[in-house]
């Protein structure tokens, strides 16, 4: 399944000068008389997004412009771009590989390479040769992607060390420690939250994650009215335009709040089994990757909500299915469009 949504926090971050001033997103009123192909009308003058959903075989083409009217086109069918061991249906599908028997196929064990991606799944790009991933707890790494897809790169010194993840504790020292408004992030981490030594180095050491302060979901005007904690430290979050008719704001949760927990607790476990061996190396955090293993929808349902929850709060119909179809289970041809509007767009 794919989602269609990060333009929106584009939309959103554009709006929003000290305090967030958000338009609003609703199903057009029956007596509003734009044609019936119009999925998306922009008035500046209300703010608002007035949604009509587009009916199978059509679909909403949604795009980064914002304030502008977008119209339903006719589905085509799927493109790939595919990584070795994933699928493809000719060989111009695989962006990396051979299609065979429906799979892209990387070079094997011991043939050339120039990069991780050209090799088959389970293995690494090294010396210009396809070779085993390095397991947990040996060294000779240099990023993540050496390493066997449940474990990350931790380099101390000048020795990298394939490290589980999810595993080290809090004051545990790590050599990548991400930016972030909510403190850092690094999937070796326990809590998966760091703090940064410095504004000079991306080294950094585990830390508890934050917690919101107030309970989720919470309405904000302003980043300060999201804070978070944890023991030690305090935090601020974003506020981020929802997508909903009221252009209500709302605090994006702490990698402490239970959206993320429920998130990482899934990936961890999705980790720790065989799933990701059926995939090349640098695409173990990619859903398309994820996909292949049948119990990865309810993963990728959690990364969404978390990654994305303010836009998900209080959505009226109309946008669960133009922007949000896939998160909620909407089907595709779940509106029909009736035959003679299918005879004018032909015609047309």
């Amino acid at each position: 399944m794919a989602y269609v949504f990060i333009f929106m926090i584009w939309f959103a971050s554009s709006s929003a000068i000290s305090q967030n001033y958000c338009w609003s997103y609703k199903c057009k009123d029956s007596e509003m008389g734009w044609d019936t192909l119009t999925c998306v009308y922009s008035s500046i003058f209300q703010s608002t997004y007035f949604l009509n959903p587009c009916s199978y075989p059509f679909y909403c083409p949604l795009t980064q412009a914002s304030q502008q009217n977008i119209t339903c086109i006719e589905k085509q069918a799927d493109q790939y771009e595919s990584y070795p061991g994933e699928p493809c249906n000719q060989a111009t599908d695989c962006a990396y590989g051979n299609c065979v028997t429906n799979k892209c196929v990387g070079s094997l064990r011991s043939e050339s390479c120039s990069s991780h991606a050209d090799c088959d799944v389970s293995l690494r790009c090294y010396k210009n040769r396809c070779t085993s991933l390095i397991k947990a707890g040996e060294t000779g790494c240099t990023s993540d992607y050496d390493c066997y897809p449940n474990s990350g790169c931790n380099i101390i010194g000048f020795t990298g060390t394939c490290i589980e993840y999810f595993s080290l504790p809090s004051g545990s020292y790590i050599s990548s420690c991400s930016r972030s408004k909510q403190a850092g992030f690094n999937y070796l981490c326990s809590s998966g939250v760091c703090l940064m030594g410095s504004f000079f180095t991306s080294i950094g050491t585990c830390i508890d994650a934050p917690v919101s302060k107030q309970i989720n979901p919470q309405i904000c005007s302003a980043d300060s009215d999201c804070a978070g904690s944890t023991s030690s430290y305090q935090f601020t979050s974003t506020c981020t335009c929802g997508m909903n008719p009221y252009g209500t704001s709302y605090c994006q949760p702490f990698y402490g709040d239970t959206p993320y927990l429920s998130y990482f607790a899934l990936l961890k476990d999705f980790m720790n089994s065989s799933a990701l061996e059926n995939c090349n190396t640098l695409r173990r955090f990619n859903e398309n990757c994820w996909k292949l293993a049948n119990e990865s929808e309810s993963l990728i349902s959690a990364k969404f909500l978390a990654e994305n929850y303010p836009l998900l709060q209080n959505n009226d119909d109309c946008t669960e299915i133009i922007y949000f179809k896939d998160y909620y289970g909407i089907e595709e041809n779940a509106v029909k469009l009736p035959l003679s509007i299918i005879v004018f767009v032909i015609i047309i």
